[in-house]
């Protein structure tokens, strides 16, 4: 037996400079952050 999931709502957050490009120091905290840009192609990179 499986438990069950029902999803009521969906939402997309275009904030991803709080999740990712975290610039660490030597203990693995978070000194800095550089924002990714989102918009720009795949490829480009």
């Amino acid at each position: 037996m499986h438990p069950d999931l029902t999803v009521t709502e969906r939402a997309i957050t275009l904030r991803h400079e709080k999740l990712l490009g975290h610039i660490l120091d030597r203990h693995g905290r978070s000194r800095a952050t550089v924002p990714p840009d989102i918009w720009q192609d795949f490829e480009s990179r």
